[in-house]
This record gives C-alpha cells, sequence and structure tokens, in this order.
C-alpha cells in the first residue's frame, strides 16, 4: 500500500478550508495546506485549528503552490501525491480510485 499525500492548495479559503481538510481526513488521507499568500484569514484558520500548513511568503499561484507541495511529499516520503483545491470543489472519495490506477500503472512499468 502507497504512502498517500494529499496537496491541498490554498488562496482566500479562510471559509472552506476545515471542510476541505475534514473530507481528505475523513477519506483517510494525511494532507498538507499549502498557503499561497492568502490576503485573507486563511492562514490563521489553519494554525488555530492545528492543521499541517506551509505558508508561502507570498502568491506563486497554483503551479508554485502545488510545486512546493511535491516537494514537501518527496522529502517527508511519500509514494503518491494528489491535488485537491481548496475551495472544496473536489470530492477527496474519487482519491483511491485514482490512486489505484497510479499503482497498477507502476506495477506494469515493473
Amino acid at each position: 500500500m502507497s504512502k498517500v499525500l494529499v496537496i491541498i492548495p490554498a488562496y482566500n479559503e479562510q471559509d472552506s478550508i476545515l471542510s476541505t481538510v475534514d473530507a481528505v481526513v475523513s477519506a483517510g488521507y494525511d494532507y498538507v495546506v499549502v498557503n499561497d499568500g492568502s490576503k485573507d484569514d486563511t492562514l490563521a484558520v489553519c494554525r488555530e485549528n492545528g492543521l499541517n500548513v506551509l505558508d508561502l511568503a507570498q502568491n506563486l499561484g497554483i503551479g508554485g503552490a502545488v510545486q512546493c507541495g511535491h516537494k514537501y511529499a518527496q522529502r517527508n516520503g511519500y509514494d503518491i501525491d494528489v491535488q485537491v483545491d481548496g475551495d472544496g470543489q473536489h470530492d477527496p472519495a474519487y482519491i483511491s480510485k485514482l490512486v489505484a490506477q497510479v499503482e497498477a500503472a507502476h506495477e506494469k512499468r515493473y
């Protein structure tokens, strides 16, 4: 079984970040929120609730935030990482199917 990290890039998501993280945790996955230079209270909400959060000093955009999450996953021994947006638009219930496809493709190669 692969060690999976869900990367949650967040820019001004103070109103949705808790429910997004709750959904990811309820689905059984580790996560990291990447606060992408938010101007609202996203970082404060994360810290007040003890969320695993990386804080970018300035907005790097979705690409930069996700790349930061990829580096975090690599440095912390994760086998697979998946992105779920901080606004809750992605349903974490589908992560297991995606992970299964990645694992199957990996097994075919080796």
